[in-house]
């Protein structure tokens, strides 16, 4: 529901806006493309939104939430691998930089030895990490593609861990049931709190942790692919 994430993020940054002497701008980060006009022209938070729908009431969804919390101030939003990025040339004062954000999969930016941002492909879901024939697929590349990244990394290559780990979930949330290949991000969100339970419980800790570990495994092998 469009509406939704339209209250729900302007109410966050009404309290924000409530702690600060003015807002001179609004900036922003999101998954999927994002348009130079700052528009969500492509957004798999709303994967059941219909087309029609989508049309009028997400593409325009940041300038809508900019102008209700600031007025007419400058507003510029970005891919969330870009924003790792810039935050990484702003920390360490150099460029030549590739940043990694993992949020339910996995987004890139890339900022140049100016530190400028470069406006490549930010989505690194669908990159190759698995190069066994034999690797696990999705649904919605029907078999084309295996082992790419949004299955080992994130919040999706998580919970595709999370029975193997000893977590307790209930049979859809076991991979490869259809309810953990999907777009939608209802379920993994639900299973990952599961997660997190499990290892608030000592007894579980142990178990739990290696899902953690096993996922930063698979981003190890992920950064020296990157490397060459």
């Amino acid at each position: 529901d469009p509406d939704y994430h339209f209250k729900a993020v302007v109410d966050a940054l009404m309290l924000a806006k409530a702690a600060l002497p003015k807002v001179d701008c609004v900036g922003g980060s999101a998954t999927g493309t994002i348009s130079g006009d700052n528009e969500a022209t492509w957004c798999d938070i709303f994967p059941n939104v219909p087309p029609d729908v989508y049309k009028e009431k997400v593409v325009d969804i940041f300038k809508r939430i900019a102008k209700e919390v600031a007025g007419d101030v400058p507003l510029k939003v970005i891919n969330d691998g870009e924003v790792t990025a810039l935050a990484a040339v702003q920390k360490i004062g150099k460029g030549n930089i590739m940043g990694i954000s993992m949020g339910s999969s996995e987004g890139g930016g890339y900022a140049n030895a100016d530190g400028n941002l470069m406006g490549w492909i930010n989505e690194l879901c669908y990159i190759r990490l698995d190069l066994n024939p034999e690797a696990p697929t999705d649904p919605w590349t029907k078999g084309a593609h295996t082992g790419i990244s949004h299955l080992y990394l994130g919040q999706r290559g998580a919970t595709k861990l999370a029975h193997k780990a000893g977590v307790d979930v209930p049979p859809n949330y076991i991979f490869p049931h259809p309810d953990m290949c999907t777009i939608k991000h209802e379920d993994h969100a639900q299973c990952l709190k599961l997660i997190q339970k499990a290892m608030a419980d000592p007894k579980k800790e142990p178990q739990v942790k290696a899902l953690y570990e096993t996922c930063g495994v698979y981003l190890g092998y992920a950064i020296a692919q990157y490397q060459e």
